[in-house]
């Protein structure tokens, strides 16, 4: 019997695979310190982090008052950033002098 995944597990899994399927190289990082919200990984050896939540503005049918009605919401969904804590950035105003 296989182990149900939660949403968010599952989110970080296909964000994996269809990365792995456009031709990205996609290593897990398994790390003991994991939040909930995110997983580290590399993407062709830059650490980003999966990130988990509600983030897609999507449409909601209504029709509770008998009326259909439709109503923006947030959904769902898992997308990657750049882990810029290993690295030591320039503000651009220092930059130009």
């Amino acid at each position: 019997m296989t182990e149900e995944l939660s949403d968010r597990d599952r989110a970080f899994e296909v964000w994996i695979y269809l990365a792995n399927k456009a031709g990205w190289d996609v290593t897990e990082i398994f790390e003991e310190s994991c939040g909930e919200e995110s997983k580290p990984i590399l993407i062709e050896g830059v650490r980003y982090q999966i990130r988990y939540g509600l983030r897609v503005r999507s449409m909601l049918a209504d029709d509770s008052t008998g009326h259909l009605t439709h109503r923006p919401v947030l959904s769902y969904a898992a997308w990657v950033e750049p882990d810029l804590s290993m690295y030591e950035l320039e503000h651009p105003a220092q930059a130009e002098s």
